[in-house]
């Protein structure tokens, strides 16, 4: 589950990835060629017509998984749809695998992650972002969209200043004693955690600094240059 500023917790899976054909081979993997060929029949059986013709094709469907296993650099994470948006950074080190409810954005550095995180999970752009909504529910890629969200500029003092309030933000939502098992509680209790130490008033601030016309806006102004 994602929660502002961390990821609550994670499935996990072990696989080995070289390619597609790699990963169906049956002499690469004996063990497992029993269950992926089970698996394949029931695809088979209930694929439609437009679907993709193999179980494979469909789980790397738009390189949906290929690409992220190539390009394991620093990323944030955000929510595809919902009320508010609730961002999270996944540093290079992490090779959590993305799957369709979440986006992802890759970003050039860590800071730029933290930047990023912060500009997403701030008070003062929440109801900008939920104006960008589509349909009454989905964020999609709307925000980047409709927002003027600009890349990190490591000698903006703007900027700087964001990325070292989301990290503080970042370990102090990793200290925050929450219900694993009440997500949406846990959403709003971090929340009030870090407006409790006065860390969500400061990065408000500093989006004011960066996008003052954007702040506390029902509806972003039209056409963004």
């Amino acid at each position: 589950a994602l929660l502002p500023f961390k990821i609550l917790y994670l499935d996990e899976l072990i696989f080995k990835w070289q390619s597609k054909q790699e990963a169906v081979n049956a002499e690469n993997f004996p063990l497992l060629t029993d269950y992926w060929n089970e698996a394949e029949g029931i695809w088979q059986k209930h694929r439609k017509e437009r679907s993709p013709e193999s179980l494979i094709d469909r789980c790397d469907y738009v390189h949906g998984l290929s690409s992220q296993l190539s390009n394991l650099g620093d990323r944030v994470i955000y929510n595809k749809s919902g009320s508010n948006i609730s961002a999270a950074v996944l540093p290079a080190t992490n090779n959590t695998i993305i799957d369709d409810t979440y986006y992802r954005v890759a970003t050039r550095s860590l800071a730029e992650a933290h930047y990023l995180a912060a500009l997403l999970n701030s008070d003062a752009l929440q109801p900008a972002l939920f104006a960008c909504r589509n349909t009454d529910r989905h964020f999609d890629t709307l925000p980047f969209q409709k927002i003027p969200i600009r890349r990190y500029n490591k000698s903006n003092e703007h900027h700087i200043a964001l990325a070292e309030l989301g990290e503080k933000a970042e370990k102090e939502a990793a200290k925050c004693n929450i219900n694993e098992e009440q997500t949406n509680k846990s959403r709003s209790d971090i929340r009030n955690e870090l407006r409790a130490s006065g860390t969500m008033q400061r990065i408000d601030e500093a989006i004011k600094a960066i996008l003052p016309d954007y702040c506390d806006q029902l509806t972003p102004p039209p056409n963004p240059k």
